[in-house]
């Protein structure tokens, strides 16, 4: 257990935004577009401890996109594995994306403005 977890077990949240994890890209692969550190609450949201529970006590709807040629995850199990913990979700697939590839891929991005519109409306 690291110390933002701790201070989070215990309700303080005000150093999530904490760079946890940086990457050194060298300067010549760098195009501005790149994502050279993750803070503590990316790193969270990207893997949560336990997704299933994490799925259930969700509120909002919840938009999941997939890469058809994602190299880390099998795109075919991601309904079978998500729509049993929560059905308040969209599955988007991509073809020939892959799993970094979905976050700079066109259609991706207007699909995504698209369900943000849609579905991104805080309802207080």
């Amino acid at each position: 257990m690291n110390v933002l977890s701790v201070l989070n077990a215990v309700g303080l949240r005000t150093f999530n935004a904490t760079p946890v994890m940086r990457f050194n890209l060298p300067k010549t692969y760098q195009n501005g577009c790149e994502t050279l550190a993750y803070s503590y609450r990316l790193m969270k949201g990207m893997h949560p401890l336990n997704y299933k529970e994490s799925l259930m006590h969700t509120q909002a709807p919840v938009l999941v996109m997939v890469g058809t040629h994602d190299e880390s995850l099998t795109a075919s199990e991601f309904e079978s594995s998500i729509l049993l913990f929560k059905q308040d979700v969209t599955i988007a697939y991509f073809k020939q994306v892959t799993h970094l590839g979905i976050m700079v891929n066109e259609s991706a991005m207007q699909a995504a403005a698209r369900w943000i519109t849609e579905h991104g409306q805080n309802e207080s």
